[in-house]
């Protein structure tokens, strides 16, 4: 092929869906690593939010929010972007992700509101870390201990 200048070496595919395409192409490899790296696991695992069997898994709302955080949401309401994308949902293997209010719904259960009764009003308070908090540490962890089984570094 040779190259003219000003150019770049793409081609353009017409295709009739929508389905076949995404803006997040790099996004599956993000999605691979967190389970490869034993995150999907650990979420099913730890996290113990999830009490009946329909709906998304403790793993789904996790896993969703990591993606959404690497294609820049700041804010849960930011999902419709992955909503958007026929391509990456099917990259993905999601026919649906979870929505804005369920996500938020997910993270509320990370609060607990017993660790504020021993606050002393107009003082520096550093509540204790609520059991989802602590779970979520423990999924950090994992992820560290799977990174340094791959890549051990001293420092």
């Amino acid at each position: 092929m040779t190259l003219r200048p000003g150019r770049l070496p793409f081609q353009v595919q017409v295709v009739q869906t929508p389905d076949f395409v995404t803006a997040h192409a790099g996004l599956p490899l993000v999605i691979e690593a967190f389970r490869v790296l034993g995150l999907h696991a650990a979420a099913q695992q730890l996290l113990g939010f999830k009490q009946r069997v329909r709906g998304y898994s403790d793993a789904t709302f996790l896993e969703t929010l990591v993606a959404l955080r690497a294609v820049g949401g700041e804010c849960v309401d930011d999902v419709r972007i992955l909503h958007a994308d026929g391509g990456l949902r099917s990259l993905w293997g999601r026919k649906a992700l979870p929505a804005a209010e369920t996500l938020r719904c997910f993270l509320n259960r990370f609060h607990d509101p017993t660790v504020l009764e021993a606050r002393v009003e107009h003082t520096a308070f550093i509540p204790r870390e609520s059991a989802g908090l602590k779970a979520l540490g423990a999924i950090q962890r994992r992820l560290l201990e799977a990174i340094q089984r791959r890549s051990p570094k001293t420092r």
